[in-house]
């Protein structure tokens, strides 16, 4: 569907997309046979998360979720990590706690067991 800029902005057009992707590999590419949906999806939400944009934390956890999916781990890792820290900017620190674990989780399987132990320490000051 093409719209105009005048009638909806582009950053809309993209979130709206993401969220069309979204629904389509939660519903239709559950074993992510769907990879054209999957990478379109990474597009969107790229567009999405432009430096200082805020309000995506739960997009960035099922990102991250994805990447552990699709064995990008290191992917995952970052992900999880940053998630961590938009949960705790927006005071969800349940959230927050469990993304860093996740983080940490995965940053060990990737060998870098210094991030992890910083992320280990994050969660741990949040309980």
């Amino acid at each position: 569907m093409q719209l105009p800029s005048a009638v909806m902005g582009k950053e809309d057009r993209a979130y709206y997309g993401l969220m069309e992707f979204r629904a389509a590999i939660q519903n239709y590419a559950p074993n992510l046979s769907g990879r054209g949906v999957v990478d379109s999806y990474m597009i969107a939400l790229d567009i999405c998360l432009k430096p200082g944009k805020e309000g995506y934390s739960h997009e960035m956890l099922f990102a991250a979720h994805l990447y552990a999916k699709m064995r990008q781990l290191r992917k995952a890792a970052v992900f999880f990590a940053e998630t961590g820290a938009q949960f705790q900017k927006e005071r969800q620190h349940a959230l927050a706690r469990q993304s860093y674990q996740l983080g940490a989780q995965y940053f060990e399987r990737t060998g870098n067991a210094r991030v992890a132990l910083k992320l280990r320490g994050a969660a741990a000051a949040l309980s």
